[in-house]
């Protein structure tokens, strides 16, 4: 299992920061190298979903789980 951590600061309301980050269908249009993310709907605890990122010009697919949403400060 490969595990991803992430820690960004913005100058935004934690908010308005989080909502993007629990739609997947959204993704694309601001993480550059997703091509697309596939789940039921937004992520919560226990959600499932399919990603295919381009990577060194070929896409590579991965599934993962969302364990934990706390909103609006966590998303694991």
């Amino acid at each position: 299992m490969v595990t991803i951590e992430k820690q960004v600061s913005l100058a935004a309301p934690p908010e308005k920061v989080f909502a993007p980050l629990t739609d997947p269908a959204a993704y694309p249009r601001w993480i550059a190298d997703v091509q697309s993310v596939r789940t039921d709907g937004p992520f919560q605890a226990g959600s499932r979903f399919e990603e295919v990122t381009r990577i060194g010009g070929k896409d590579k697919a991965s599934a993962g789980s969302v364990i934990a949403v706390e909103s609006p400060r966590r998303l694991a």
